[in-house]
Order: C-alpha cells, then sequence, then structure tokens
C-alpha cells in the first residue's frame, strides 16, 4: 500500500509566504486606491508599488471577482462595494463607541452630530444624535450621503489625504487648523463644523461633525474646539478596543 506522498516543509514555507505575499499585494492595491481618492489604472498602480503591470492585473482581477475593486469608465479602477459588507462590523462598533461622545457634542454644542465615513466619492453618515436641549436643529440620519467634495465633513476627510498641488483651499485650511467650516452648502439654512477621525489603523476616512442651523448665535470656534476634542476621544476609544 502506498502512503500518500507528504509535502516537503521547505515547499509549504515558500507556498506560504507567496499567499501571504499576494495578500499584502493585494491590500496594498485597495489602499493606495483609498489613498488617492479617485480611479486609478493599472500602470498607475504598478509604478506607485513598484510591480509589474502584469501582476497588477492579475490581482486586479483576483479583488473584482469579490467586488473589492470595480473597473471605472476610464480603464482605471476604483474601491469596490464589497468592502461595504466587511465595514458593516467595523462601522457598528464605532457606533456603540460613538453614541456618548456625540450626544456630550451635541448637547454642549446644541448641533446635531454625526460621524461621516467616506465611500468612494461620498460621505455616509453612520451615527448621529440629535441635541435634546434646542427648540430647533438640523435633522441628519443614519445613511445620508453627501459629496467628498464639497461640505465641511467632505473637506475634513479630504484633508487627511496625502498634500497635492491643486488641493481646495479649503481643504489646506482643514489640514492646517484641524477642522473645516461650511454654510449653506448642501443645506441652505444650516452650517457644519467638521473634524478628521482618526479610525484603527491609522486611516483618516471619517469625520466628526456638528451641523446647526445657520444664523444661530453660535461660537463657531467653540464648537471646533467640541468637534475636535470629540473626534480624539472616539478615536482614542476605537483603536484601544
Amino acid at each position: 500500500m502506498t502512503s500518500p506522498a507528504i509535502p516537503f516543509a521547505g515547499a509549504v514555507d515558500s507556498a506560504s509566504r507567496s499567499l501571504s505575499q499576494t495578500m499584502s499585494r493585494g491590500i496594498r492595491i485597495m489602499e493606495v486606491l483609498s489613498e488617492a481618492g479617485t480611479a486609478l489604472k493599472a500602470q498607475e498602480l504598478a509604478l506607485a508599488l513598484g510591480l509589474d503591470r502584469a501582476v497588477i492585473y492579475r490581482l486586479l482581477r483576483t479583488l473584482s471577482a469579490h467586488n473589492l475593486v470595480t473597473p471605472a469608465q476610464d480603464g482605471g479602477y476604483t474601491l469596490g462595494v464589497g468592502l461595504l459588507a466587511l465595514s458593516r462590523g467595523v462601522q457598528r462598533h464605532l457606533r456603540e463607541i460613538a453614541f456618548p461622545h456625540l450626544l456630550e457634542l451635541a448637547q454642549n454644542a446644541n448641533a446635531t452630530a454625526f460621524i461621516g465615513v467616506r465611500e468612494g466619492d461620498e460621505v455616509v453618515c453612520v451615527a448621529a444624535v440629535e441635541p435634546t436641549n434646542s427648540l430647533v436643529a438640523v435633522r441628519f440620519r443614519e445613511g445620508l450621503r453627501r459629496p467628498l467634495s464639497v461640505g465641511a465633513s467632505g473637506f475634513a476627510i479630504r484633508s487627511g489625504f496625502p498634500a497635492q498641488p491643486d488641493d481646495d483651499g479649503r481643504v489646506v485650511e482643514a489640514r492646517r487648523q484641524g477642522y473645516a467650516i461650511s454654510a449653506g452648502t448642501l443645506e441652505l439654512a444650516a452650517s457644519a463644523v467638521s473634524s478628521p477621525l482618526t479610525l484603527p489603523g491609522g486611516s483618516d476616512q471619517a469625520c466628526v461633525t456638528a451641523i446647526f442651523p445657520t444664523g444661530a448665535d453660535a461660537d463657531l470656534a467653540g464648537i471646533a474646539a467640541l468637534v475636535m476634542t470629540t473626534a480624539k476621544a472616539i478615536s482614542t476609544e476605537a483603536q484601544q478596543g
């Protein structure tokens, strides 16, 4: 009776290293796409990662099969919707951590407080709390989407991206001072103050925002300080948990 072949230990180690390298490269592709904030072509990814274009194509095919990246109209690739399913568990944990901090911010700033998370070219509200001590508040429900290109939330998140020569002046200012302000941009009667929120892993793909009626007797500097303090508190607790 012939005994089953036992893989040579060196071959097993080599296969394991190859699989680990492939996974690492796939993750790096998604990180580069996330940092770029726009569609990138295979050649651009190859240059960014120092890899042969044929290797990039193989990785993109695998990532596309799992909806982790998706082809764009210009022949490039962006992050795919498959990442949303992976992020739901993270977002649920983030909401649990953030709620008491958002409630405190809403009460102290007399504003609706929410967390926005970047999904592609949009900012999606994943948790929101309205103040209970205000007669008038701006309603901002979970699941609401706004363009990443405009508004305090978008400016705050984009301030965490690597600096570019053509950056919007409001993104540059948010990067310098740690928060962004907008008024009447998306909601005509609303103003907002937003600060980047660093998630576990060091990713600045989220923000904490306070939104309130424009024309209210608001202390913008004071609200900004509260928003930044809240973002720091949530970030610290999320990374510890």
